[in-house]
Order: C-alpha cells, then sequence, then structure tokens
C-alpha cells in the first residue's frame, strides 16, 4: 500500500482519541466524567477504589490490576477476570455485559457455557465469587454426560429459561442444570455458523479473484488459440470463446490442459516470443490452479486470501507499526487458529470432561496430571472474537464495491453504509457490540474502505519509517505498542 498513507494512518492512530479498557474502567471507579481528560491522579484514584473491592478475591495480581488503569503499562483483562471482577463487585448482569462488550469487546454472556449461566445466577442473587466457585464445583462433580452434548443451538431457549430458574433456590437451580445439561455444549453455535457463512463467502470471492487472473494470464500467452489447435474433440470453439468471455475457466477447462500449456510453453525455443511463459508467471499461474480447482476450501486459501501472513508479535521489531498498534483489538490468526476454533465442538467438549474429571478427583497427584492437560487443552479453545468476524465483513464489502470506489463511479459513503449495516446485524445476532468508530479497529476497517484497500494491506504493510518523521518522538512510538499482554488472554475461560 502507499508509503504515505500508511504513515498518515499510524498518526491518526497514535493521535486520534480511542475508547481503551484503562479509560473505561477509570471512568467506572474514579470521579472523571470526561474519558478524554483523565490524569494520573484519576487513575492512581480509581485503582485503589477498585482493588479496595477485589484484594482478596483473587481476581488478578495487583501490578496486573494497576496496568488495567494504564498505571505502569497496559493490560486487557481476560474474559474470566472480568466476571470475576463483577461477581467480587456485585455489578449487575447488564453492568457486566457492558465491561465485556464495551471494555474489552468481547461477546455477552454465553448462556451455552455452564460456568457463565451459573455467573449470571449469582450476579442476580448478589452471591459473591466464593459462592459461584463453589456452585461451578458442585455442579462438575455432578455432571457426567456419558452421551455428549447437543451440538445444535439452544441459546434463545436457554436465555428464556433463565428467565424463569433465576428465581430458583439454588438447590433447585443447580437440579434444573442437571437435568439440562446436554444443552450447555460450551460454545454459541450461532456465532460458529455465522463465521462459517462469512468464510464460504470470502473464500468464493477469493477464487473467483484468482480464476480471473489466471484466465488473463494465459489469455495473454495466448492458451485459448493452442487450445482451439491441439483440441481433441473434447471442447467446441464456443465453449472455449464462452470460457475466455466469462473468466469461469474452471467450469470449461481441464486443469491437465492448462498444465500441458505451461509445459509446452515453457519448452518454447525461441525466448523471445509473445508466448514463451516466464517461469516467474508459471509458478503464479499454477498457484492459482492450485486455488481455483481445488476439491474442498482450504483454511491456508484464508490465510492468504483474506487475514494475510501476520507476523508473530514478538517478531515485528520496528516493522508493522499499524498491526502493533492494533494489537488489544486484534486477534493474531494462523492455520492453527483457524483450525482450532473451526473446531471448537470438538475441543470444548474435551475441556468440559477435564473439568469435571478435575472436581470429581480427591487424589492430589492424579489432580495435577488433570490440571496440566486442562491448561493444554484451554490453550486450544477459542472464542470467536468481533475481529475475526468483522475482517471477514470488511473483505466482503470492498469486494463488492473495490472497482467502484477506484475509478470514484461511487460516493463512499455507500460502501461505508453497507458494511456498518451488514456488520451491525452480525454482531447484534452473535451478542456483540456494533461498530463504533470510537474503537480503532472499527475505524481503520473503515478507513480501509474509503482509500479502497483491504485491511490485510494494512496488516501486512512492513511500514518501516522512522517515527520522528511524522512528528513522534521515542516516548509516543513507546506507548503506541505494550508488550505486557496480547488478544489470545481474551480466550480465557479458567475459573
Amino acid at each position: 500500500m502507499d508509503q504515505e498513507y500508511y504513515e498518515q494512518l499510524y498518526f491518526r492512530l497514535l493521535r486520534k482519541y480511542y475508547q481503551q479498557f484503562d479509560r473505561f474502567i477509570t471512568v467506572r471507579w474514579g470521579d472523571c466524567e470526561d474519558p478524554a481528560q483523565i490524569g494520573p491522579e484519576d487513575r492512581n484514584r480509581a485503582y485503589k477504589a477498585l482493588y479496595a473491592k477485589i484484594k482478596n478475591a483473587h481476581v488478578a495480581n495487583r501490578q496486573t490490576i494497576r496496568r488495567w488503569f494504564g498505571l505502569g503499562g497496559r493490560t486487557l483483562p481476560t474474559r474470566t477476570q472480568i466476571i470475576k471482577l463483577a461477581l467480587a463487585t456485585g455489578l449487575s448482569v447488564s453492568e457486566t455485559v457492558e465491561y465485556l462488550q464495551y471494555g474489552i469487546s468481547q461477546p455477552g454472556f454465553q448462556e451455552n457455557e455452564y460456568r457463565e449461566f451459573i455467573a449470571m445466577y449469582c450476579l442476580d442473587h448478589k452471591t459473591g465469587l466464593e459462592k459461584c466457585q463453589e456452585m461451578i464445583r458442585f455442579y462438575e462433580q455432578k455432571c457426567h454426560m456419558e452421551s455428549g452434548w447437543e451440538q445444535i443451538s439452544h441459546t434463545d431457549w436457554l436465555r428464556e429459561q433463565y428467565d424463569i430458574v433465576k428465581q430458583y433456590s439454588e438447590e433447585e437451580f443447580l437440579v434444573w442444570m442437571y437435568k439440562n445439561q446436554k444443552y450447555f455444549k460450551g460454545y454459541s453455535l450461532t456465532v460458529l455458523n455465522c463465521y462459517r457463512e462469512l468464510m464460504n463467502q470470502c473464500l468464493q470471492i477469493f477464487r473467483r479473484g484468482n480464476e480471473e487472473e489466471l484466465t488473463k494470464q494465459l489469455a495473454e500467452h495466448g492458451f485459448f488459440k493452442w487450445l482451439k489447435k491441439v483440441n481433441d474433440g473434447y471442447y467446441d470453439d464456443e465453449a472455449i470463446e464462452q470460457c475466455r468471455e466469462t473468466k469461469k475457466i474452471q467450469q470449461y477447462i481441464r486443469v491437465k490442459d492448462i498444465e500441458r500449456f505451461i509445459k509446452n510453453r515453457l519448452r518454447s525455443p525461441d525466448p523471445d516470443s509473445e508466448e514463451m511463459i516466464d517461469p516467474t508467471d508459471a509458478v503464479s499461474m499454477r498457484n492459482s490452479i492450485t486455488i481455483v480447482y481445488a476439491s474442498r476450501d482450504r483454511i491456508c486459501d484464508l490465510i492468504s486470501g483474506v487475514y494475510t501472513e501476520m507476523p508473530l508479535w514478538k517478531k515485528t521489531g520496528r516493522k508493522y507499526k499499524v498491526y502493533r498498534t492494533l494489537r488489544d483489538q486484534l486477534q493474531r490468526v494462523d492455520a492453527k487458529y483457524l483450525s482450532e476454533m473451526l473446531n471448537i465442538a470438538i475441543l470444548k467438549e474435551q475441556q468440559m470432561r477435564i473439568q469435571m474429571e478435575i472436581a470429581r478427583t480427591t487424589d492430589p497427584k492424579e489432580k495435577e496430571k488433570l490440571e496440566i492437560k486442562w491448561r493444554k487443552s484451554k490453550a486450544r479453545v477459542h472464542l470467536i472474537n468481533r475481529s475475526d468476524l468483522l475482517i471477514l465483513v470488511q473483505y466482503i464489502i470492498f469486494d463488492r464495491y473495490r472497482d467502484a470506489i477506484s475509478s470514484e463511479n461511487i460516493d463512499k459513503n455507500v460502501a461505508r453504509e453497507d458494511f456498518i449495516n451488514f456488520a451491525n446485524g452480525i454482531m447484534e445476532s452473535c451478542g456483540m457490540r456494533k461498530i463504533d468508530e470510537s474503537y480503532m479497529l472499527d475505524d481503520v476497517l473503515l478507513l480501509c474502505l474509503d482509500e479502497s484497500c483491504a485491511f490485510s494491506e494494512v496488516i501486512s504493510s512492513a511500514g518501516e519509517f522512522d517515527d520522528s518523521k511524522i512528528g513522534l518522538d521515542e516516548t509516543d512510538a513507546a506507548d503506541a505498542v505494550d508488550e505486557a499482554a496480547g488478544p489470545s488472554d481474551l480466550c480465557s475461560t479458567e475459573e
């Protein structure tokens, strides 16, 4: 992407006021009303007010809690830490949902996760964190689930039932959960299906783009003329012309004929011939063939085409400045992460079975082994985040308006509004916060549409330049990226 625009975008991310968790929590625990005017004294006062409430609850260590307020660095609390904080301080369910959605940009309560279902009950009855943990342990000791959990959507039903059973006593509530334990599968099938649908749309777009590019490259090297000459009767001239015009090469042409053509042109005795294929072009065409003629959807295509190759956070150095600045807003996606996210049904069931084994085990050594196994299992269970969905939505809308925006044949606000409406519909159905430009990731996704560039171009751009070139000193640059924590912590559901 254009280096000048990249520098301007980076400067905007450092200078514009954005909603961040340290400001969110300081406003709620301090006396200040304007998040834009928060100073060190406000942060310290708010930190002391919260810490006095939760210091005996073991929500997090003291230094971590300080960083929640932007004192000595910045870090985001995990989802579990937010729920623990809510239980320890007596927040309501609706207040806790605000912390989850507007504080750390995660979904509201997951009613199909038994721990969160119990936490909602405890928040409504103001029973506190210790009682909540006691109820969770009791449920895990009694739960058996030999037949497994039902892998169909029950979220709406559970939500309706909760309004009834929250009036029950603790014993009646847990008995009801025990009788209906098959519905607590631990993840939202609605969100997973939504992600899969967006993923399929993006893969179709990516394949279509590769198909059009492959057809164009083949036409430039005389493939269709060659095919008419060597045609063994499999094709008729009308089909060949239709393929050239529609650019749907996979529908009309056999892959073996394309390979035969590439080999033929690579062996051309005349290197100056216009029809001669350069080895680099041959590699490009063969890569496109692999994508276009793939027999099934492949995760590697989604990574390379939509998310792009995201570098490891610790290996960005002075490069990838925008990508690093978005760290708290963005989940790093690679093939392993995607594979685990799409197989959450299996992985979550494994994790819950281990949790129940731990609750029933009395042997300390056996419990220790199970806890190690549980930690490994937990690391593979990923809650689908806003960023996972929104990047796919932006890719779809960008493709829809790409040519029109580039040629300035359409008002950019049309694409922007389409993205907002599409994204908000998905966010609402998934229990997530709607698009808000006061949050950094949302703003960048909209800016990319304004400039007619895919979000993947922004995060894959190395963008190595001197910070002083755009008027930043070393302190500004250091504040932009805090190495204290990464977004992977947000997927934790540990007690």
